[in-house]
Order: structure tokens, then sequence, then C-alpha cells
């Protein structure tokens, strides 16, 4: 029997983590941040363990680095046997994974001009030395001419370039169309797309011959040639039985899609969602994905109850968003009840700082 550490749970909680282990049931949690959703996740794998649950049959996926090891910490303290089989990754973690586990099977399909060697990762940093090295001799050559762009700017941006075709799921050599194609301005500066594609090519290449992959690459294999393997798909179905997903609104586009076509072959899924979240747009979050794989689900499920924030703040919460355009959470009624804000104004920068400095060690 695995050792439960059995904190307390709201009736919600429990509701959320107490079902069973089979069935094929696929349920959400939906709530604002600080509601205990993660909580509930982490009790739902020491509950699936409890049930005789093998851990290596258990995929639990976050969006970030940083919340899964804060996941793995905190399921070290509710679970006191060892739990190094449950595996917590982040979308590209899970990427990097399963294309140097499969890669025999996808090399030579993906395009790299030397299958036989095995797959060699590059950080950012090093895909930014990459793409300068191919860069500067084509600026050198009039590439975006008239463009005021330092080269470490212009690098940044052609590797985005290649990292949202990759997450969105279109292929790279699309890119110079797709932007031409949002494109409001002077049909003259539509030949620096051009060029951004060029780069693409050329940087893509590149990694091909050298056997190389960037985030991008490895994203792109994953997404469109390993899942898409039927002898990958049997495997990985196999496998992970029980899907526990955290933050979901704060995820990609393509791990949505996995995510969409795993469900079915799971035993039971648990995805945990933030309302009001999809912060990360920038880097390519999809909230209105994440909002369409929680109505597929067999039961939706809310937990309302803040455990992080004071009745006051979520008040000034819900009448900031309400100004700001969010009439879903503008409070109907002028709550008097609740204590009233003290504003502190002073002349100076300085001294502004110090009385709210004074005021929060009261």
């Amino acid at each position: 029997m695995i050792g439960i550490n059995q904190l307390r749970l709201t009736a919600e909680q429990r509701a959320a983590v107490e079902w069973p282990a089979i069935g094929q049931e696929h349920r959400a949690l939906i709530g604002p941040a600080g509601t205990g959703k993660t909580t509930a996740l982490i009790h739902r794998v020491a509950h699936l363990l409890e049930q005789r649950v093998p851990g290596y049959s258990i995929l639990v996926l976050v969006p970030d680095r940083q919340t899964r090891e804060r996941f793995r910490d905190l399921l070290s303290q509710v679970v006191r046997e060892p739990h190094s089989d449950v595996e917590i990754f982040t979308y590209y973690s899970l990427a990097r994974r399963f294309v140097t586990l499969f890669w025999p099977l996808v090399a030579r399909d993906a395009g790299f001009d030397h299958p036989e060697r095995p797959p060699a990762f590059i950080t950012f940093e090093l895909a930014q030395y990459l793409m300068h090295r191919i860069v500067v001799p084509l600026v050198e050559a009039g590439f975006f001419e008239g463009l005021a762009l330092r080269p470490a700017r212009l690098v940044s941006q052609l590797l985005d370039n290649l990292n949202r075709a990759a997450v969105n799921g279109y292929h790279y050599s699309e890119i110079g169309a797709r932007l031409k194609g949002g494109w409001p301005g002077d049909v003259d500066r539509l030949v620096y797309f051009d060029q951004a594609q060029a780069c693409a090519d050329a940087f893509r290449g590149e990694c091909l011959e050298r056997g190389v992959l960037d985030i991008s690459l490895t994203t792109e294999v994953f997404h469109q040639q390993l899942i898409r393997n039927p002898h990958f798909w049997r495997y990985f179905t196999e496998r992970y039985r029980h899907l526990i997903v955290d933050n979901l609104e704060e995820m990609v586009p393509t791990a949505h899609e996995l995510i969409r076509k795993l469900l079915p072959a799971t035993d039971s899924a648990l995805l945990a969602m933030d309302e009001g979240g999809g912060y990360r747009y920038l880097l390519g979050a999809d909230l209105r994905g994440a909002q369409e794989l929680v109505a597929a689900t067999d039961r939706q499920m809310r937990l309302d109850h803040t455990f992080t924030a004071s009745p006051s703040m979520l008040a000034l919460g819900r009448l900031v968003a309400g100004y700001l355009g969010d009439v879903t959470r503008r409070p109907a009624v002028r709550d008097h009840a609740l204590p009233p804000l003290h504003l502190i104004g002073r002349p100076y920068r300085s001294q502004m700082i110090e009385a709210v400095a004074e005021e929060i060690g009261r």
C-alpha cells in the first residue's frame, strides 16, 4: 500500500480526487487561481497510486519547468513512498524524451542527412549563434535593408518565427506566406517576409545537415512525425493510461492537440484550467483551445473557494477587471461590507515607496 499523507481537502476537491481509476472518464477542474486545483491534481495522482495504478502509466503535463518542480515537490509531501515512476513533463521535455527514444523511427523521414547519428539538442543560445552565422552574410548582401533592427533582435525574431510555426502545428516553409497574409501595410515591405523565409530555410537546412535540433525542430519532429506514427502511438497509448494536466490554458496548440488525441485512449484524465488565465499568450498559449478541451470532457467541476486571497482583494480584482472590459467579472452590486482601501499619496517616488513599506510593515 502506498503511504499517503491525507491533507484536509474540501468536498469539491475530494470529488475531483476520489473517483474510479478505470471507466474512461475524463474530468476538468475550473476556477480562479488559488482555489486548490493543483492540490487536487496531486491528490488525484496519490489516489491513483493507492489504487495500485503503476506510476509509469501516469502522465503529468505542466506548462513550464518551474511548475514541474513545484508539482514534484508537493507530490513528495503527499506520497510518502518513492514515486519516481510518475513522470512529470512539460510539452517540450516530453517531445525531447520521445524524439530521443524513437529517433531511428523518425530521423530519415524528418529529412536528416545522417539519420544513423544520434540527435544533438541545442539550447536557445546555440540556436542564436547558428542563426547569427547564417544571417550576417545575408545582411551584408542586402537582406533586411532599411530595417532598424540590431542583429541580436533580428536573430531572435527569426527564431521566434520558427518556434511559433512549430507550436501552432504548421510547417516552417509557410512562415513567409503567413506573415505576408497578415501584413496590412506597404506592399514594398513584403520582401522582408520572403527574406525571413529564406533565413528560416537556411537555418533548418543547417540543422538537418548537422543533425542538431532546436526547440522548433524538436517540436516539429514530435508533432508532425512521431505522434502520427502508428508504432509509436501504440506504445504511447499502451503505456500512459492516466492523464493529469495542470494549467491547461498556458499550453501551446500542439500540446492541446496531443491531449485531444490521447484522451480517448486513457482510462482516466483530469485537466485543470485557471479562469482568466492564458497569460503566456505571447509565448504561444492557447486559451481558446484549452476551453474547447474542457468542454469536451465528461464532467466539468468548479472550485471557487480561494486559499490565497482575501475577500477584499478578490473584490478589487473583479472591480478592476470590470473596468477593463471583462463584464463577466464585474460585480453587479458594490459590496459595502468590504473594508475600504487606504490610498497613499506622496509627492515624490522615494516617499511613496517608504510610505508603502511602512503600511505593509504594520
